[in-house]
């Protein structure tokens, strides 16, 4: 158990960095800086992935399949440090839909959507 005397020790010691934790800090940081897109390039890559994923009737489960693999999509592109993959973004589109639609078979181009 620590004392009080011995827990403020610990909040004011300075725990030392690795050369090689530095770098990959460094590179995790540029890596991030780095894949900013512009808007129009997040519009082309989810333009061109939607290709794949054909449309269903209107109110269809296939066109829910279609507005939530945009938007989490162009979240993952926009937001997040590490974009998921395409595999990843269809995999929660599915599940999410099938949340309301257990019986739910999804349309995709198979050989796009390496699943």
């Amino acid at each position: 158990m620590l004392t009080d005397n011995g827990r403020s020790e610990l909040q004011r010691t300075d725990v030392p960095i690795r050369i090689a934790e530095k770098a990959t800090l460094r590179a995790m940081e540029h890596a991030q800086a780095s894949f900013k897109l512009t808007r129009a390039e997040i519009e082309t890559r989810v333009s061109a992935e939607l290709e794949h994923i054909p449309r269903g009737a209107r109110g269809s489960s296939q066109n829910m399949l279609r507005i939530l693999y945009n938007m989490l999509k162009r979240h993952s592109l926009t937001l997040s440090a590490i974009p998921q993959t395409k595999e990843e973004v269809l995999r929660e589109a599915v599940n999410a839909v099938r949340e309301e639609d257990p019986d739910f078979t999804p349309e995709y181009d198979k050989d796009f959507f390496e699943c």
